[in-house]
């Protein structure tokens, strides 16, 4: 139910001027006050109200009416209009691209587009015969170097004494035999090299006749393939077609060692070019042995609980299957945008230095 107070009149109840400010308290659950606008007139009459709280008042209120506006009467009484909220102003509609704009954006992408091909221009290797040439002489010197070792040369741990040491191995003596495979592999199989390190990868199988059965046990296998490798870097830095031969880290795995080879003859269109030989040791152990669940370092626990070695158990697994990369070659060769798409990602890579972390990035 309404009820209207005046809150302020003249003392002869007289209506007071258009121009005075009216407050009207309306008696509804929730007290309101709101402003009353001059367009109100005043009238003598009293107002009589059906309400409980009836307060005399000689004045009363009525609405001067507007076009716009509606009375709402209920019961017969007077209800004032609800209040709408206001509506928001309609935007205005955004005027059409411009010729300017689309070309505009078409000359960002344009550039992008320019800025990638000559960076692949920069830094991608593309087999040209000169620096084919240049690998085919490198490889056919490995080679030969490996056929000059003879196969009675029993390897013991005097050629890496402190290796094998630091590791704990035992029982690695064996006699050499020659590599079961060697043949080219690595980003320059597929054709994505990408400058300034021109490193081609050298797979080298490791023959089966010098391991044993239970070689992935103690470290057996790392020391071997520690020694086979400082046996074949003697022989290599004898050969007047090699320059200089240098200890590298296969995935900056220090157990994992491999040899750089650079070549003797020097060529400025390609500088600082080198081969590296990777040993792979496929089909030399059961997969099931190395399962990540096993345990393979048995000489360390003493009796204790064995639990298991998933990471050794993964860095002989991950030699096991270094060869096992035709899936690989032959999607990256029978597509030039993903072989383009890893060589930005090298050259990303190399600036954020992550292809030099430990189980990370690499230039494979």
């Amino acid at each position: 139910m309404w009820k209207f107070f005046l809150l302020k009149q003249s003392k002869d109840n007289r209506p007071p001027p258009a121009s005075m400010s009216v407050c009207l308290v309306f008696s509804v659950p929730r007290v309101l006050c709101v402003a009353v606008p001059s367009s109100v007139s005043f009238a003598s009459t009293p107002v009589r109200s059906n309400s409980v709280d009836r307060r005399p008042s000689s004045l009363s209120l009525q609405h001067t009416k507007r076009p716009h506006q509606k009375h709402h009467h209920l019961n017969n009484k007077c209800v004032p209009p609800p209040l709408l909220p206001a509506s928001p102003p309609h935007p205005l509609p955004s005027p059409p691209p411009t010729n300017m704009e689309g070309l505009g954006s078409h000359a960002v992408m344009d550039s992008t587009q320019f800025k990638l091909t000559e960076l692949l221009k920069e830094v991608h290797l593309h087999h040209s015969s000169h620096f084919s040439t240049i690998l085919d002489n490198t490889v056919s010197a490995i080679k030969s170097c490996i056929d000059q070792i003879p196969l009675d040369f029993k390897v013991t741990a005097d050629l890496a004494p402190k290796f094998v040491r630091d590791i704990g191995a035992d029982k690695v003596d064996f006699i050499f035999k020659k590599p079961s495979l060697i043949e080219i592999g690595g980003s320059y199989s597929f054709q994505s090299l990408a400058r300034p390190e021109l490193n081609v990868d050298l797979i080298m199988r490791l023959p089966k006749g010098c391991f044993h059965e239970k070689d992935y046990l103690n470290y057996r296998y790392h020391a071997k393939r520690c020694l086979y490798l400082c046996l074949i870097k003697k022989y290599l830095e004898a050969s007047p077609s090699i320059g200089k031969v240098e200890w590298s880290t296969f995935q900056n795995e220090a157990r994992k060692p491999l040899l750089i080879v650079y070549p003797a003859a020097k060529v400025a269109e390609f500088p600082g070019v080198s081969v590296r030989i990777i040993p792979s040791a496929m089909s030399l152990f059961s997969s099931s042995k190395l399962n990540m669940k096993r345990n393979n370092i048995h000489n360390s626990n003493h009796g204790a609980a064995l639990q298991a070695t998933p990471k050794y158990n993964s860095s002989i697994l991950e030699d096991m299957f270094l060869e096992d990369i035709e899936f690989v070659n032959k999607s990256f060769l029978g597509w030039k945008e993903i072989r383009e798409a890893l060589v930005l990602l090298k050259v990303w890579a190399r600036q954020r230095s992550s292809v030099y972390v430990h189980d990370c990035l690499n230039g494979f």
